[in-house]
């Protein structure tokens, strides 16, 4: 059983580590990145802790991914960097694939309430379109709104924010979690909701 676990596990990194370096997400290849097995295990203790209902300290997990990326990097001569951005999408997209194994049973599934939305440019692009209409913002969003402009800080290629600039980041979250909750859905549900669908069709 354990072997399997590690396999079904295994399957869903591997996919959300081909999200994470996709296209101009990362100047290398993806495959030269697949035996950094200490990142690997990061993100298998946080997935693991997750879904034993420990507490996950999600900046810190994916700090200690893109550090372990990084010293990967630099100890086989690869060509690129491994920001904040990567991983963010590397966790992100792991508790994405892995709530599918979970979605039967409703305890699992409540585990995932708090994980965030995967960031990239196909939800950036839909959360700027939704909040551009969008009535009641949080204070803090609103305020942002105003004041600084959150639409052209959104604009910034994802894939290219460290964790000291993240303010990008948690934007985005919020705006996020606030239209999941105004569908009764968590930000991982809200992705699926969005991805998926017709562009026109999108909720």
């Amino acid at each position: 059983m354990e072997k399997l676990k590690c396999k079904i596990f295994g399957f869903a990194y591997g996919s959300a580590l081909g999200d994470a370096t996709r296209q101009q997400a990362f100047q290398g290849r993806e495959s030269q990145l697949r035996d950094c097995k200490e990142a690997k295990v990061i993100v298998q203790e946080y997935m693991d802790n997750l879904l034993a209902g420990r507490a996950v300290d999600f900046y810190r997990t994916v700090q200690e991914v893109e550090r372990a990326f990084q010293r990967y990097i630099h100890q086989h001569n690869i060509q690129g960097e491994f920001r904040f951005g990567n991983a963010q999408k590397l966790l992100n997209m792991t508790a994405k694939q892995l709530y599918i194994a979970v979605y039967a049973d409703e305890s699992l599934r409540a585990k995932f309430n708090d994980c965030h939305c995967p960031m990239d440019g196909v939800m950036v692009a839909h959360l700027i379109g939704k909040l551009d209409k969008a009535e009641g913002l949080p204070k803090r969003l609103a305020d942002y709104t105003r004041e600084r402009g959150w639409k052209g800080k959104l604009r910034g290629a994802w894939s290219r924010i460290t964790f000291d600039d993240r303010e990008q980041y948690e934007i985005f979250q919020e705006g996020i979690r606030f239209l999941a909750e105004r569908r009764g859905v968590s930000p991982i549900e809200y992705d699926y909701l969005v991805w998926g669908t017709p562009q026109d069709e999108r909720v």
